[in-house]
C-alpha cells in the first residue's frame, strides 16, 4: 500500500492477526483516536483517519460563569469528551473552579475529567443521556440544581426528561459541531471513494451525518452495501439505521474501548464461520 500520512498500518510481521488485511475508516478526531488506532494496528488492521467533525468552542455566558463562581449549581452533567474539554477548559482559562458534583456515564469522559484535575461520579448502568436522565429521576436527585454544558443544537432529551420530572436544570451551549474544511481532506476522501473499505467506524450521529456530506453520498444504502458498520452506541446506530443502512457492530456500553473490542470480536467470529 502506498504511504499516506492519514493511513496507519500494522507493523510488518505482526503475529496477532484478527484484523489482518482489513481496512477501517475512523471518523473521530485524530487526537482522540490514538489508542483506538494503535489497537486496530496491533490486531493487523489498517486505519484511514477521516475526522468528520470540527469542534469550535462557544464562550460560556457571563451569567453562567457568575453562577458557577457563586456556587449556584449543585452538579454538572458532562456526557461527552467534547463537553468535558470545552466546559472545563473554559473554566480553567477563566480561573474558575467548579465545586459541585460532576456526573457522567462514560469511563472515557471520567478519565478526561480526572486529567483536568476533577473527579467525576459515574451513574452506573447508564449508556446514554436518556438512560442517565431516568437514573437521576429514579435516584431522586430533584433536590439538586443541575448545569448541562452541551453542543449547540444538540439533543435535549436529557433536559426534557429532567424538567418533566421537576428537576432543575440549566443548559449552556459550550461548543458546536462543524463540518471540517473539505478542501483539506481531499486526499482522504478520494482514497476512501476509490478503494474497498471493510469497516466504517462512527462514534456519534454527527460523525455519520457529516461523513455523508463530506463524501457527497446520495445513496448510503448502496455506498455501504459491501462494508461493515460499527457504531459506538444505540443513538448513533439509530441515526445510521434511519437512513436505511444496516449496522453490524454495536457494543453494550458506548465507549471507544468497548467498540474496538466488539470490532475485534466481530472479525474473530467471522473467521470461524
Amino acid at each position: 500500500m502506498t504511504s499516506y500520512n492519514f493511513i496507519s498500518q500494522p507493523l510488518v510481521g505482526n503475529s496477532v492477526n484478527a484484523l489482518n488485511d482489513k481496512i477501517f475508516v475512523l471518523t473521530r478526531e485524530h487526537s482522540q483516536s490514538k489508542d483506538t488506532i494503535s489497537i486496530l494496528n496491533h490486531q493487523g488492521g489498517t486505519v484511514i483517519s477521516l475526522p468528520t467533525i470540527a469542534i469550535s468552542d462557544i464562550a460560556i455566558s457571563s451569567e453562567v460563569l457568575t453562577d458557577i463562581k457563586n456556587n449556584v449549581y449543585d452538579a454538572v452533567i458532562l456526557t461527552s469528551i467534547n463537553a468535558v474539554n470545552s466546559f472545563l477548559g473554559q473554566l480553567r482559562i477563566n480561573n474558575i473552579l467548579f465545586r459541585g458534583l460532576i456526573l457522567t456515564f462514560g469511563t472515557e469522559s471520567q478519565k478526561r475529567i480526572s486529567e483536568l484535575g476533577y473527579s467525576a461520579q459515574i451513574i452506573e448502568n447508564t449508556n446514554s443521556s436518556k438512560e442517565l436522565a431516568f437514573a437521576l429521576v429514579e435516584n431522586k436527585y430533584n433536590n439538586l440544581n443541575f448545569l448541562f454544558p452541551c453542543a449547540k443544537n444538540g439533543r435535549k432529551e436529557l433536559v426534557d426528561i429532567l424538567k418533566t420530572n421537576s428537576i432543575k436544570i440549566q443548559t449552556a451551549s459550550v461548543y458546536k459541531n462543524l463540518l471540517p474544511d473539505k478542501s483539506k481532506l481531499e486526499a482522504e476522501i478520494n482514497y476512501i471513494l476509490n478503494n474497498k473499505i471493510d469497516c466504517y467506524i462512527f462514534s456519534s450521529p454527527s460523525t455519520y451525518i457529516n461523513f455523508l456530506q463530506l463524501c457527497d453520498i446520495d445513496d448510503p444504502i448502496d455506498f455501504f452495501n459491501s462494508s461493515a458498520i460499527a457504531a459506538i452506541g444505540k443513538t448513533t446506530s439509530h441515526t445510521i439505521k434511519s437512513s436505511g443502512v444496516s449496522v453490524q457492530i454495536v457494543p453494550d456500553s458506548p465507549t471507544m474501548t468497548n467498540l474496538v473490542n466488539s470490532i475485534i470480536n466481530y472479525y474473530e467470529n467471522s473467521r470461524l464461520l
